[in-house]
C-alpha cells in the first residue's frame, strides 16, 4: 500500500542493519513467545490509554486557557471569533467525553485504540466544517488540515490499524470540509490538499510505525533480559547446590575416614596401652611380652601417622607444590592399582608446565574425583588417564585430559544416579578454570571423561574475571 511505504522502508533498513550486525534486537535463544507478544499488546494498550488521558487533559486546559486571546484579537460575534469559538468547544467537548468514557466504561479502557479514533473524530469533523465555513481553501486555517493525521502517532498500534485510523481522520476532515461546500471542488487549489495530504499521511504512518517498532523492541528485550537473568539465577542456584553437596560429601568422606580408619587405630592403640599397663603391674610378666605389646603399639602409631597423612593429603596434597602435578598424579594412580589396573600417560611437555596453585589443585581434584567414581561405581577392571598439551598458533595453550574406563557405564542424562553429585563437581571445577568437560557413557560400554583447561592465564586473572 502506498501510504505504508515509509514504514516498509524502515522495516527494510532495520532488517539490513540486523544482517550487518550494526543493530541487533537480541531476544535470547528462545526468541519471542506468544505470551510475550500478548504482554506487549497489553503494554501498548496501556501506553495508548495514558497518551489519550494526558492529551485530553493538556489539550482541554490549553484550549480553554487560550480563549481570552480570541477575545483580545477578534471582535466578539465576528465570523473568525465564532469559528474559533466552536472549534475550541469541539476540542474541549472531545477531551471531556474521552475522560468520561475512560472513567465509566471498561471496554474503552480495554480498547484505547478504538477510543482514540472516536475521540479524534469529533474535533476533526468540527475542524473540517468550521475551516470550510470560514474562507475555504484560501483561508490560513486550511493549513490546519495537515496537522490532523499526526494525532494517530499517539496510538501505539500495528501498521494496519494505524493506516486505517489515519485515513479515517483524513476522510472525515475531507467530508466535513467539502460536503457543505461542493463548489470548493472546482477551486484552482482543490488539487493541492490531496497531494500534500498523501505525503503527510505517509510520513505520519512512518513515524508512528517507527515509534511502535522501537517500543516493541525495547519491551521485548527487557522481557528477554528478565528471562536470561532468571535462567542464569537458576543455574547459579543449581551450581551453589551442587557445590554445597560436594562440600558435604567431602566432609562426610573425611568423617568416615576418621571414624572408620583413624578411630579404629586409636581404639586399638588404647587397648594396647591398657594391656601394657596391666602387664607392667605384674612382676611375673616376661619382658618379651612387653616388647610384643610395644611393637604392636608402635605399628599402630605408624598406621595412625599414615592415616593422618592420607587425610591431610586428601585435603591438600603438598606434593603439588613440592613435586608438581605430573609426579603427584603418578603417585596417586600408582596407589590405586590395588583396586584396579590404572595406567597414566602424559606428554613430556606436561612435566614442564608452570601451573598456578589453583590450576594444579583443580586439575588434581578433577582426576582424583573421576578415579574415585570409577572405583566406587564403575566396577571397572582398567582405567586409563592421559594428559596432553595442545596449542594452536596465536591461541591460548590448552591442557587436555582423558579418563577412560571399561566399567558398567551409565546414562549420562540420569541425574539421580549414584555419584551424580561427583559429576556435578567435575563440571563445576572445570568451569572454575574457564574450561570445558564432556562425559560420554552408556550402560555396558564404560565411561570416558574428556576435558580441556586453558593454562595461559594465571589464577589471579581468573579470580579477577
Amino acid at each position: 500500500m502506498l501510504l505504508g511505504w515509509p514504514a516498509r522502508i524502515f522495516d527494510r533498513i532495520y532488517e539490513g542493519l540486523k544482517e550487518t550486525g550494526a543493530y541487533s534486537a537480541d531476544f535470547g535463544e528462545e526468541g519471542v513467545s506468544n505470551l510475550e507478544e500478548e504482554a506487549f499488546a497489553r503494554h501498548a494498550r496501556n501506553l495508548t490509554l495514558r497518551n489519550l488521558q494526558f492529551t485530553a487533559v493538556v489539550m482541554g486546559f490549553l484550549t480553554a486557557g487560550t480563549f481570552p486571546t480570541d477575545v483580545i484579537l477578534f471582535e466578539i460575534g465576528s465570523p473568525v471569533f465564532t469559528t474559533l469559538f466552536w472549534w475550541r468547544a469541539s476540542i474541549i467537548s472531545s477531551c471531556v467525553i474521552t475522560l468520561l468514557l475512560i472513567r465509566s466504561f471498561p471496554w474503552c479502557r480495554n480498547h484505547p485504540d478504538w477510543l482514540g479514533v472516536v475521540s479524534f473524530s469529533l474535533p476533526v469533523l468540527a475542524s473540517g466544517y468550521l475551516v470550510g465555513s470560514y474562507g475555504g481553501l484560501e483561508s490560513p486555517l486550511t493549513y490546519g488540515i495537515y496537522t490532523t493525521p499526526f494525532l494517530t502517532v499517539l496510538l501505539i498500534t500495528p501498521l494496519g490499524f494505524r493506516i486505517a485510523a489515519t485515513m479515517n481522520l483524513v476522510i472525515l476532515f475531507g467530508l466535513a470540509f467539502f460536503l457543505p461546500h461542493p463548489d470548493y471542488l472546482n477551486h484552482p487549489l482543490a488539487g493541492a490538499p490531496p497531494v500534500w495530504m498523501t505525503g503527510v499521511v505517509a510520513t505520519t504512518v512512518g513515524i508512528g510505525h517507527v515509534v511502535y517498532h522501537l517500543l516493541r523492541i525495547n519491551f521485548l528485550q527487557r522481557f528477554a533480559l528478565n528471562r536470561i537473568v532468571a535462567r542464569q539465577t537458576e543455574e547459579l542456584r543449581q551450581r551453589a547446590d551442587a557445590l554445597l553437596s560436594i562440600q558435604e560429601e567431602n566432609r562426610k568422606r573425611i568423617g568416615q575416614d576418621i571414624h572408620d580408619e583413624l578411630g579404629q587405630l586409636l581404639t586399638g592403640l588404647r587397648m594396647e596401652m591398657d594391656r601394657l599397663r596391666l602387664v607392667s603391674q605384674n612382676p611375673n610378666t616376661a619382658p618379651a611380652k612387653q616388647d610384643q605389646i610395644l611393637q604392636r603399639s608402635e605399628s599402630l602409631l605408624n598406621a595412625v601417622h599414615d592415616s593422618l597423612e592420607g587425610i591431610l593429603n586428601n585435603l591438600f596434597p603438598l606434593s603439588l607444590e613440592t613435586e608438581g602435578l605430573n609426579q603427584t598424579l603418578q603417585r596417586m594412580i600408582h596407589e590405586m592399582n590395588h583396586h584396579l589396573k590404572a595406567d597414566y600417560h602424559a606428554d613430556s611437555q606436561v612435566n614442564l608446565l608452570s601451573l598456578s596453585r589453583e590450576q594444579a589443585l583443580v586439575l588434581y581434584r578433577i582426576i582424583q574425583e573421576s578415579l574415585t567414581n570409577v572405583i566406587k561405581h564403575a566396577q571397572a577392571a582398567n582405567v586409563d588417564v592421559t594428559l596432553s598439551l595442545e596449542q594452536e598458533e596465536n591461541e591460548i595453550p590448552m591442557l587436555h585430559f582423558t579418563i577412560r574406563d571399561d566399567g558398567q557405564g551409565f546414562e549420562v542424562e540420569q541425574p539421580s544416579r549414584p555419584g551424580a553429585f561427583g559429576l556435578a563437581g567435575l563440571y563445576e571445577r572445570a568451569k572454575w578454570l574457564d574450561g570445558h568437560l564432556h562425559i560420554t557413557s552408556a550402560p555396558g560400554k564404560g565411561t570416558t571423561i574428556q576435558g580441556r583447561i586453558p593454562i595461559g592465564r594465571n589464577s589471579e586473572e581468573q579470580n579477577h574475571d
